[in-house]
């Protein structure tokens, strides 16, 4: 069996996918930034570039969008270490 590469909406990167997870969790910019090792003007610019790619008004938006459209993306560990699919489940 192959899996073919899905397109990712909106014309968002892998990393403002990572940006797009970490949002809905509600984490900070600086949390974002150390959990992914960017600098946190980086991660101001990856929701900018968001925010103009899926024209939300907001982070609270960005959340929305992400959990309504299946946007969230776990890695590894990070499911249970941040009750991510629990997150998910109650925002449903």
């Amino acid at each position: 069996m192959h899996s073919r590469p899905t397109t990712i909406p909106y014309g968002l990167s892998p990393r403002e996918l990572d940006v797009v997870t970490r949002t809905a969790m509600g984490q900070s910019n600086q949390t974002i930034a150390q959990g992914l090792f960017l600098s946190p003007r980086t991660v101001h610019s990856h929701i900018e570039h968001i925010l103009r790619k899926t024209g939300a008004a907001s982070r609270a938006e960005i959340a929305a969008l992400a959990v309504r459209e299946d946007l969230v993306r776990p890695t590894p560990g990070m499911a249970a270490s941040a009750g991510l699919r629990s997150f998910v489940k109650e925002a449903r």
